[in-house]
């Protein structure tokens, strides 16, 4: 597992947080819709990369924090 600020990574990481994201809140988020596709996209431009770390395993997004 690597851990890194989100600014750090070459490319924008901010969908695939923003897919941790609904994933581990979705439930709480049906309000908006029933896509987690949708949502992700959504909340994607909420994350500002200056504040947030993300931890990756295999090149995939495992989680993340501010």
């Amino acid at each position: 597992m690597e851990i890194k600020r989100a600014i750090e990574f070459e490319n924008d990481i901010r969908e695939k947080t923003s897919g941790v994201f609904v994933e581990s809140c979705g439930k709480d988020l049906k309000f908006f819709s029933n896509e987690p596709n949708k949502m992700a996209k959504a909340f994607s431009l909420m994350f500002a990369l200056d504040y947030f770390y993300v931890a990756t395993t295999d090149d995939e997004t495992a989680g993340f924090r501010c």
